[in-house]
């Protein structure tokens, strides 16, 4: 157990684990399972407690134990496969949950997917307050700290956090930390696009609801889908202390470490892509002649897409937003594609760096049509 890390805490999300996973698959206590859909007109919750429910044998692997469990509908074949992740020196525990149609017809429509429904229990006269921050849009107030009180006064009572265009990081950053009198619960939205989570003080406690900003599918014979991944960390005490906690487990369990070593960003040369493959070759040459200390060679947006290019254009304004999803070298100004300048970044002993943002998709390029 980690030094900066209470028993009590422990015990915290050891019940929360107990209450949300394990009674669920045993089949007890299924209104706690905190993944919820709705199955045509009708939410999981109802249906659910006539499917049947397996528990696999846990798996141990580096400080964690993960449990599977799987519900299953026999009539129409869907199975919601949960698996479940707790952390033995940290009051922490992640799932992610899969849809799967077992069946050899299509599903009726899947829509309103979330991962983490949950209700936290609260005292009506204990304060409560979410702590988030900006995401990021170029402005000055990037990743600034914000908190709201969520209280039974006429509007003060939800807070509705998103993001936009697609983005996992724009207008909010996908972390919260929902402070409940003397403790609280930090947690992240693991989704590369757009989610969306809520908070709505009731009289007995705080419900949570958060994962994928919009669902509503059908899923084929075979097909499966996934849900966004959520972390929570269960705290006492001092916020700093939690946040501080939470920075550990991030650097213990989740920051990469090649060869075992903590990831270092490489010294990178960053270029814009929306110029010609010539002027690349120029600055990889200009690079080497002159000994600059450069590990990476980094082409950002603007690369691709069928539309024509201005090399001149101002990136704020150009139009290398709306070819997003069109992921093809421009041929205008990358006739012979992106490799020649793979190619000369490595002889000059550079690694290599091509921006993309897999995400989203405008419409009409590639991806949307």
């Amino acid at each position: 157990m980690s030094g900066i890390v209470q028993q009590p805490e422990f015990v915290a999300a050891h019940n929360w684990h107990k209450e949300k996973f394990l009674q669920p698959a045993s089949c007890s206590g299924l209104e706690h399972f905190p993944v919820s859909f709705r199955h045509g007109d009708h939410p999981s919750a109802e249906l659910m407690q006539n499917w049947t429910v397996r528990k696999d044998l846990p798996w141990i692997a580096d400080g964690t134990t993960t449990d599977r469990i799987v519900f299953t509908d026999a009539l129409s074949g869907l199975e919601c496969r949960c698996e479940v992740k707790v952390y033995a020196d940290y009051p922490a525990l992640e799932w992610v949950a899969h849809l799967s149609n077992t069946g050899e017809t299509d599903t009726p429509i899947l829509s309103d997917i979330v991962p983490l429904d949950a209700l936290f229990p609260l005292d009506a006269s204990a304060s409560c307050q979410v702590h988030y921050a900006r995401g990021a849009l170029s402005q000055l107030d990037d990743f600034e700290p914000l908190a709201t009180p969520l209280t039974f006064r006429q509007g003060g009572g939800r807070l509705d956090l998103a993001v936009r265009t697609g983005k996992s990081s724009t207008l909010t950053l996908p972390f919260f930390n929902l402070e409940m009198g003397s403790g609280g619960v930090i947690g992240a939205i693991g989704w590369s696009g757009g989610w969306a989570a809520s908070f709505r003080r009731q009289g007995d406690g705080i419900r949570v609801r958060a994962g994928m900003e919009h669902t509503h599918l059908v899923l084929h014979a075979g097909e499966s889908i996934r849900t966004p991944r959520i972390l929570l960390l269960f705290w006492e005490g001092d916020r700093t202390r939690a946040h501080n906690m939470w920075r550990r487990l991030i650097l213990d369990y989740y920051t990469p470490r090649p060869d075992g070593q903590l990831l270092q960003p490489p010294f990178s040369e960053g270029v814009w892509g929306a110029r010609t493959a010539e002027s690349h070759l120029e600055k990889i040459r200009w690079l080497q002649e002159n000994r600059v200390p450069t590990e990476c060679y980094w082409i950002d947006a603007g690369w691709y897409g069928d539309r024509p290019i201005e090399e001149t254009a101002d990136p704020s304004t150009n139009a290398w937003m709306t070819q997003v999803g069109t992921w093809s070298p421009n041929e205008e100004v990358y006739p012979g594609g992106i490799a020649p300048i793979g190619a000369a970044a490595r002889a000059a002993n550079l690694g290599f760096l091509l921006w993309l943002e897999p995400e989203r998709a405008f419409e009409g390029t590639q991806l949307a049509r």
